[in-house]
């Protein structure tokens, strides 16, 4: 065997990992430091870069808790993704978390955000974490050290998710099938929260061809969300500075791939593009899957460059209301 085979036969394979860690219990800062040696005393672990850490209000649980510190970390390791997470899930032990409540205090938490560009969905482990497209407490210390990384469910880099954050107006967009409940939670959402509501018009479209219908529709909506574009821009008031649709522009083109013919797609795609690549864009889509199954509608919304997605299979009124009003201020 040649010196160089026998290099590369010994050597491991080494992914680059993001991990996010934070806490709002005890000494925080010193949580952190040991979590950061506790990482890099591992042999298949090789600690690349650490972020400062961030103050920042907690999020959902109950109340009272102290502000959290926050910061990501960024290795490389030989350790299967599986590996890796239990590693993550013994130091949070080890330091004196316990899972009892969700979004509840804790002296620490460890999320393992990527693992490369891997891609995973199963009750043991998801990645990318499901929530971090979105979360300014993890998008800001991860754009530190980390900001040419990949999403790879949103095609986007650390860095162009950040700065969506910064750019996009404050408005999100429910997507989902009819009787799913979009209009009773996105109006649960704006009492809660006291945003903007914008609904589908309940007017009854005035023509028998599919495709000239939806456009009728697409223009209601279109009018709809020029309006409150125009009220986030006067809002003056920091709990009313959002607003949420329970529907998504795009939809209308899922709905009419199953309805039409080649020819009358290509007429409404052209419209379409005129039309509403203009339109005020969703700073974040929460699809809603009520039995986990794809349709054209959920293939779209999860097809790459269209920004963040939350992606909920658990859609019990009360518990999307609690995702949403938790990702709107999680964007603040």
């Amino acid at each position: 065997m040649s010196l160089t085979a026998f290099f590369y036969a010994r050597s491991p394979i080494m992914t680059t990992s993001l991990i996010a860690f934070g806490a709002n219990l005890g000494n925080r800062a010193e949580s952190l430091e040991q979590a950061c040696l506790e990482l890099s005393a591992h042999e298949e672990i090789t600690v690349v870069a650490r972020s400062q850490h961030y103050q920042t209000s907690p999020i959902g649980g109950p109340a009272g808790q102290e502000d959290f510190l926050n910061a990501a970390i960024l290795v490389d390791t030989s350790l299967s993704p599986q590996q890796l997470l239990a590693r993550l899930q013994e130091i949070e032990i080890q330091l004196g978390r316990r899972r009892q409540q969700r979004w509840d205090q804790r002296p620490i938490d460890l999320d393992l955000l990527l693992y490369d560009t891997l891609t995973r969905e199963d009750d043991q482990l998801q990645i990318p974490h499901p929530h971090m497209a979105f979360r300014r407490f993890v998008l800001e210390p991860a754009v530190e050290i980390a900001p040419t990384l990949v999403h790879p469910t949103s095609g986007w880099t650390i860095q162009q998710l950040h700065a969506h954050l910064d750019r996009a107006k404050n408005y999100l967009a429910l997507v989902g099938p009819a009787g799913s409940g979009k209009t009773d939670i996105a109006r649960a959402v704006c009492e809660q929260l006291g945003g903007y509501l914008a609904l589908t018009s309940t007017l009854a479209p005035t023509h028998d061809k599919p495709e000239v219908a939806e456009e009728q529709l697409i223009e209601q909506r279109l009018q709809e969300l020029e309006t409150v574009s125009q009220q986030i821009e006067g809002a003056t008031e920091a709990t009313r500075m959002f607003a949420i649709s329970d529907f998504w522009l795009n939809q209308s083109f899922a709905y009419l791939q199953e309805q039409l013919d080649p020819a009358a797609q290509e007429h409404f795609l052209a419209a379409w593009e005129t039309t509403v690549s203009q339109a005020l864009q969703p700073k974040l889509r929460i699809l809603l899957e009520p039995d986990g199954k794809p349709t054209p509608l959920s293939d779209l919304a999860q097809q790459p460059l269209q920004g963040p997605l939350l992606r909920l299979t658990d859609c019990r009124p009360q518990a999307v209301i609690e995702e949403v009003s938790a990702a709107i201020l999680s964007m603040q």
